[in-house]
């Protein structure tokens, strides 16, 4: 998930980011349950909520739920989208996935909302999505995609947290060799933000 720096200017949003930061999880999401309750339409809230389901508590059911809300506030936000594409492939809903990257890579003009790290991450989950399917051509040509767009990119600031996402890897039930990939990609991304060649 991308990690969406600064949060909003709700009471609910500072008093969760207290309990956040103390591992206080539960009693985070509660405030920004009740801030959500007061203002729907406070993005950062969702996002907040998302971050704590998905990359803390690995409440990936819970992370759709709440991104599924905040679509219907802000249709129109790609970096809200980008989320929910991981968020999807996360909770096992891979065709989802797939629908999402697609409308956000595939459009013949490119978002200029989408990051080198946006790009990468939907990359990743497009090309999760596909091999948990079981498409494998498609896996391959998603990859040598990915493998290209990877090598021709200068480091770059990420924007990332791909714990919940490493958590899912672990978890779900697959061949060792589809997850030995997929942490293999993540890896490569990681290398490649630290400045590795």
């Amino acid at each position: 998930m991308r990690d969406p720096s600064g949060g909003g200017s709700h009471t609910g949003v500072a008093t969760a980011g207290s309990y956040e930061s103390r591992k206080q999880f539960g009693r985070a999401l509660e405030n920004l349950n009740k801030a959500k309750a007061i203002d729907k339409t406070c993005i950062s809230l969702y996002e907040d909520a998302e971050r704590i389901y998905h990359e803390e508590q690995g409440d990936f059911g819970a992370a759709y739920r709440n991104l599924s809300e905040a679509r219907i506030v802000a249709p129109e936000d790609v970096g809200l989208a980008a989320d929910f594409a991981e968020a999807c492939l996360t909770d096992g809903r891979f065709q989802e996935a797939i629908d999402v990257v697609d409308n956000l890579l595939g459009s013949p003009v490119p978002s200029p909302n989408l990051s080198v790290s946006d790009r990468l991450a939907l990359k990743f989950v497009r090309i999760a999505a596909l091999s948990l399917k079981g498409r494998t051509e498609q896996v391959d040509i998603a990859r040598r995609e990915f493998m290209t767009y990877l090598s021709s990119i200068a480091p770059f600031n990420q924007t990332w947290d791909y714990a919940g996402t490493k958590r899912f890897i672990a978890a779900y039930r697959m061949d060792q060799d589809t997850r030995d990939q997929l942490l293999k990609l993540l890896a490569l991304i990681e290398h490649r933000n630290a400045g590795g060649q």
